[in-house]
């Protein structure tokens, strides 16, 4: 229908005699949703990506019905779909903003508590430990009392982008509000090697931070 230039930029006589496949970048998806048309013969909001005419995904919602004639014989299917990127990127927006701290982009509290929760089970099954730290900054209040709260933003993304760099991936670095940070070390074999993690986030803080002209020396 004429619609579809709104939302996938084709226009309607460009898709006609194309397959389905030609508009829809993954084909697992494809396949399934023909499946549960041959099983039932009715699809319901099933959701699907289609592709634009610049090649751009869309995230849709789709119902399809099976056209049959008067022999019972499939000859073809009629569907409507509607275009809800804009509502799946909202979602994804609430989600990240459920688990991750707004200022630094690190996990929160909440996102914490939970990767603690697996790197625990995890570790009894692997017969090793996780080490959990804590750390703050030292005279944070004095920056922000002094160059102000802007300047104690900067400095805690400053802070956050360091701790990631001096970690594993698999470590997690969460911002528990404040100036305070945890890490977790998930399968740590011995004390010493969380020591060693120790000393060199507290090495990385020997550097000063410069921050719009402002070099400040903190350290944790």
């Amino acid at each position: 229908s004429p619609s579809i230039e709104s939302y996938c930029g084709y226009e309607p006589e460009e898709l006609t005699g194309l397959p389905i496949k030609s508009i829809c970048p993954d084909i697992s998806q494809y396949d399934i949703l023909l499946r549960d048309l041959y099983n039932s013969h009715v699809v319901k909001d099933y959701e699907i990506k289609l592709k634009r005419y610049d090649g751009t995904p869309i995230d849709c919602l789709v119902t399809v019905t099976t056209k049959k004639d008067e022999h019972g014989k499939t000859t073809g299917y009629h569907g409507i779909a509607r275009d809800v990127t804009q509502i799946k990127k909202a979602e994804e927006t609430i989600r990240h903003m459920a688990y991750y701290d707004a200022l630094t982009d690190l996990p929160n509290r909440v996102l914490f508590k939970d990767r603690l929760g697996m790197a625990m089970a995890g570790a009894l099954r692997s017969g090793k430990n996780v080490a959990v730290m804590m750390l703050d900054l030292d005279k944070f209040k004095q920056v922000n009392d002094v160059l102000g709260h802007d300047v104690g933003d900067l400095l805690l993304k400053a802070v956050s982008r360091r701790l990631e760099k001096a970690l594993r991936k698999n470590d997690t670095v969460a911002r528990m509000g404040g100036d305070e940070f945890m890490v977790i070390l998930p399968e740590v074999s011995a004390l010493d090697d969380a020591m060693i993690v120790a000393r060199k986030i507290v090495e990385t803080f020997q550097m000063p931070f410069d921050l719009n002209g402002h070099n400040l020396s903190v350290t944790t």
